[in-house]
């Protein structure tokens, strides 16, 4: 039926979701590790000036936000559409199933037993406050935890390593 079909597509998202926040995760800590590769230089000049290790990673973990928050807007504005699109389609896609199911028991013996017609008007998608936040928090947690990973490797370093490394 195809209110079970869209529960299925339900527990896929969920699975996809969790899928796509673990690629995610990979690929900002590979971004975030040849960023702060870039940046040894600079970063080794500010711990030879004594400027704590913590306050460095605090200043990539602000523009790792300041990018994210970007990011975020941008996908915040692009959300709505992308979800009426995609409902669309599924809806379409169902539709179309239920038509081709008919004309395969078109020509079949009937039972005293008749499925209801359904028919799918329209469909409506809503974005939330809540899930904006959600995803702002994971977003976020993404970004903590990629900066910390990508900052260890250069961070663990000492100054003079860092710049004996840049000549």
């Amino acid at each position: 039926t195809m209110a079970a079909n869209f529960h299925d597509l339900e527990g896929i998202s969920d699975t996809l979701l969790f899928a796509v926040s673990g690629a995610g995760f990979l690929i900002l800590v590979l971004i975030f590790v040849f960023w702060i590769r870039n940046r040894s230089g600079e970063i080794g000049i500010f711990l030879a000036l004594g400027i704590g290790k913590g306050k460095i990673l605090l200043q990539i973990l602000a523009e790792a936000f300041l990018v994210g928050c970007l990011a975020a807007a941008l996908s915040f504005l692009a959300a709505p559409a992308a979800a009426g699109m995609t409902a669309d389609y599924l809806a379409g896609q169902q539709a179309a199933q239920a038509q081709l199911q008919e004309e395969m028991d078109a020509g079949k013996v009937s039972t005293d037993y008749q499925a209801p017609e359904l028919t799918v008007t329209g469909t409506e998608t809503r974005i939330t406050a809540g899930m904006m936040g959600a995803d702002g928090a994971i977003l976020a947690s993404l970004i903590v935890l990629s900066v910390c990973a990508a900052g260890i490797l250069i961070l663990r370093r000492k100054p003079r390593d860092i710049l004996s490394s840049m000549s």
